[in-house]
Formats: C-alpha cells, structure tokens, sequence
C-alpha cells in the first residue's frame, strides 16, 4: 500500500497504542484486517518500501523513525527491547516507550 508520510507515522501511532494497552504482538493487530499486509507489519516499513528502500545496504534513510532517531533495530532501542520481552507487562513497557518517540515524531505528546 502507497502511504504518505503523515499517515505512516498516524498507523504507527495507532497500532502501538493497541499495543501499549495489550501487550500484544504487531500480527495481532485487528486493524490488519481491513488494511492488509504491510512489510514487516509496521507501517513506516510500508512507507519505507515505497519511497526508495535499499535492500542491498538495507537502509532506510527514508523512514520517519530512522530520520529522527537512526535505526529501530539498534540494540536497546525501544523496539528490540520490545521483542525481546516475554511478558505482556515488557511488551508494554516498551511499546510506550516506543509510542512516545513516535509521537515525537509526529509532533505530539
């Protein structure tokens, strides 16, 4: 799905306050029902896809995320600590924190 950049980042938002308040995994997501299947269910990913992802480099200079704080896959950033949690109550943890930087992102609190 082609999405712009403003509603990559609402998806996101959106889907990482379900997961704040669940504990869930992305796949979980109900919402994937009525939009499909995105690149590694995340929407900046989609976005990401769309607008120039290097699959050699893998980099994604593109990616809202990325531009504000580098990569979510850098060890101790929300988002792996996220996955790396057992519990439902690390998952949420983590989902706020990454929620919160999302925000950011947008320009909100």
């Amino acid at each position: 799905m082609k999405l712009t950049k403003k509603r990559a980042i609402d998806l996101s938002i959106e889907l990482w306050e379900y997961l704040k308040d669940t504990g869930k995994y992305k796949g979980d997501w109900p919402k994937w029902e009525s939009l499909g299947e995105f690149l590694f269910d995340c929407p900046l990913c989609e976005y990401q896809d769309g607008h120039g992802w290097d699959w050699v480099d893998n980099t994604c200079t593109s990616c809202p995320y990325y531009q504000k704080y580098m990569r979510c896959s850098e060890n101790e950033a929300p988002f792996i600590e996220w996955t790396k949690a057992r519990t439902k109550g690390g998952r949420k943890k983590y989902a706020s924190l990454f929620l919160e930087q999302l925000k950011a992102i947008r320009g909100t609190k």
